[in-house]
């Protein structure tokens, strides 16, 4: 008996426990959910131009393409070479869910259903908010494909200048990047910059604002056998800091149009750069100017609680010296949205 009245005072102490846990996981779960609530709808903003929609929670399907160049030309006494790069178009789907203005997002490559072999990987962790925002991007590129011209005398030295001109396929370059980049907005009472990148606004009356930015980056760029010192063609380690200021403008148009243009130049107030070429490794002082321009546009359509529409991100970038290395890259994203507000 005793026994029984143990077994049964553990068994209501364990329910007391599991409902005390349920309890207070329902109470986190609300805690969090009110905290999310009173941020995203504490109006620190002209109600007049800018509000928040009227749903929660937003899903979203967006097909990406993207394209990337690049161009490096290096000039020294040992010789001269010019790589010249691209990328085919990538294409790449993506799926998220926002709720309270929050959002995640989940990318997926279509020719990875065909059991492609996957030579790009790409992590990003991004904010946008109407004051200030930040992307990180952490790249590895192996898809590149182009040509490699060198004439240097070191190649068949008893000929004397010589020329070489190679075909390069794909993994036989590799790129790594890691940038991060931020932006302030003077006028965000009155733009938002959201509502026409992940729509957790919208813009009711055209604004438009001045934008300051910073924009970092290392850069690994390999072409050649990296494993093989002799296979090595050329290595080029680019790191730098930028910073910039620009303007944006949201036009709202007639049938719940909403158009955005902005644009950023940088100039590069830092970088340090390692390049080696023809078995030598240089460091290279940078000259002025070296910059970068991020520009990008969106056509956004809303009606009822359904929007859709196209965005386009462009980077362009100048960096190196007058008298080694110049490197030229373009960098395009086209993005389409369709998306449903509950």
């Amino acid at each position: 008996m005793v026994r029984k009245n143990i077994l049964l005072a553990f068994a209501f102490l364990c329910s007391l426990s599991m409902a005390a846990q349920e309890d207070n996981q329902g109470n986190l779960l609300q805690r969090a959910d009110s905290l999310l609530n009173a941020r995203y709808h504490r109006i620190k903003y002209d109600t007049n131009f800018i509000s928040r929609p009227d749903r929660k929670w937003t899903l979203k399907l967006r097909p990406k393409l993207s394209y990337f160049d690049i161009r490096t030309e290096t000039f020294e006494s040992d010789g001269s070479m010019v790589l010249n790069l691209h990328s085919d178009p990538k294409v790449k789907l993506s799926l998220s869910a926002g709720y309270s203005g929050v959002t995640l997002s989940f990318s997926l490559k279509p020719e990875k259903l065909r059991g492609a072999k996957e030579l790009d990987y790409e992590l990003r962790f991004d904010v946008y908010t109407r004051k200030f925002g930040f992307e990180t991007e952490l790249s590895q590129l192996k898809s590149l494909d182009g040509t490699f011209h060198m004439e240097s005398p070191l190649l068949v030295p008893e000929l004397g200048d010589s020329v070489l001109h190679v075909d390069l396929p794909e993994g036989y370059v590799t790129q790594t990047n890691l940038f991060l980049s931020g932006y302030y907005v003077f006028n965000h009472r009155r733009f938002s910059y959201p509502a026409a990148f992940t729509q957790s606004y919208i813009q009711k009356r055209s604004a438009g604002s001045l934008i300051a930015g910073t924009y970092m980056g290392i850069s690994i760029l390999d072409a050649g056998d990296t494993t093989n010192y002799s296979a090595q063609l050329f290595s080029v380690k680019n790191g730098f800091i930028s910073l910039g200021l620009g303007y944006g403008y949201n036009f709202v148009l007639p049938h719940n149009w909403l158009l955005h243009c902005s644009a950023i130049p940088y100039f590069v107030v830092f970088s340090h750069a390692k390049c080696k070429f023809v078995g030598k490794e240089e460091k290279w002082e940078a000259k002025f100017p070296q910059c970068l321009i991020v520009a990008r546009v969106a056509a956004i359509r809303s009606w009822e609680r359904w929007f859709a529409g196209l965005t386009a991100h462009y980077m362009y970038t100048h960096l190196g010296s007058t008298d080694l290395i110049a490197i030229n890259n373009n960098r395009w994203h086209i993005m389409a949205i369709a998306g449903f507000r509950l």
